[in-house]
């Protein structure tokens, strides 16, 4: 089972043991969080963390992952270890931080999934640079939400607009 933990209740080490500077790290952190919340507020929905880390069960070292939503469309950006399983306890490096924003298909629902309307992946070796990267990611997120009024996001997923739409 996976639990949820908000930034103000974790501990930064859980997701990047040796980090060098754990104030800076965790201001970028903080920094991703304000972004997710921006895009949150945005949407009309209501203000608040949206950044946390998130453990498996039995697991201490976790990653920091954030999403905001409104029906049929998700925002989320993450830093994390990659594992080859589930129950891998490798600590990083790597580092894989990502950016997504996916779009539920209307024309042919589960059979599709979702479109990908922004995706970024990016590995770093350094856990400081990976937080850094976090809030980068964050604020491109934000800034392809911004250019677009609430709206569009909220008519989204029955928009014949829809990059990658079925021909």
């Amino acid at each position: 089972m996976d639990e949820f933990i908000p930034m103000r209740d974790g501990d930064l080490r859980w997701a990047f043991p040796g980090v060098r500077d754990a104030h800076a790290a965790a201001e970028e952190l903080q920094a991703a969080d304000g972004r997710l919340e921006r895009i949150a507020v945005h949407l009309g929905l209501s203000a608040g963390g949206r950044l946390g880390y998130e453990r498996c069960e039995g697991i201490t070292l976790t990653g920091v992952f954030g999403a905001v939503g409104v029906p049929g469309v998700r925002m989320a950006a993450s830093a994390f270890v990659p594992r080859r399983c589930l129950h891998g306890r490798r600590a990083g490096p790597p580092w894989m931080v990502t950016a997504y924003i996916e779009v539920d298909c209307a024309e042919y629902g589960e059979d599709c999934g979702s479109h990908e309307i922004l995706c970024e992946e990016e590995e770093f070796d350094d856990p400081d640079e990976a937080a850094r990267a976090l809030a980068g990611a964050a604020g491109r997120l934000l800034g392809e939400v911004l250019a677009r009024p609430a709206a569009y996001w909220r008519a989204l997923p029955a928009s014949a607009d829809l990059p990658g739409r079925h021909a």
